[in-house]
């Protein structure tokens, strides 16, 4: 960097970075290709995934976060162990304490068996295979609810 004077005459440090532009040379310079570094950068791949597990593995965070590796990088998702738990698991999601004690008020008031036949046949029909659909989609993808429905519409990312 050396002092210089500019137009105006004022003394400004100047430092050169680039050459000075050239009458017929385009606005935007053409970038430089760059090289093809995939097989140098994916080359030891394998190696850095056993040193992370090995480390994971050293600093006592075992269970969850060997887990989370494996199901990583074999693609596999958390499965029930057999389809009562899966049975169950819905009937958590669809009857709900709200639901316990505001029913028998409603269906009172709505014509007892009268509202309890249609009622049971949209819970059978409708809301277990929403609540299907959701947990197959979410295993799947292995996203929680709210981050599943705004990865398939950014319009459901609050529902």
């Amino acid at each position: 960097m050396h002092p210089a004077k500019n137009e105006d005459g004022i003394f400004i440090e100047k430092q050169e970075l680039l050459p000075k532009k050239k009458k017929n040379m385009a606005f935007f310079p053409a970038k430089p290709k760059e090289k093809d570094n995939r097989s140098e950068r994916y080359e030891n791949v394998g190696k850095y995934v056993e040193e992370e597990i090995e480390i994971q593995s050293f600093a006592g965070i075992y269970d969850y976060s060997m887990e989370r590796i494996r199901q990583q990088f074999t693609h596999t998702a958390f499965r029930f162990t057999n389809r009562a738990d899966h049975i169950f698991i819905i009937l958590s999601l669809i009857v709900t304490l709200n639901n316990i004690l505001r029913f028998p008020i409603i269906c009172s008031e709505s014509g007892g068996i009268l509202f309890l036949i249609p009622y049971v046949l949209c819970l059978i029909f409708i809301t277990i295979p929403i609540i299907y659909l959701e947990n197959a989609i979410g295993q799947y993808s292995s996203l929680p609810s709210m981050q599943l429905f705004y990865h398939l519409c950014p319009g459901f990312g609050g529902t």
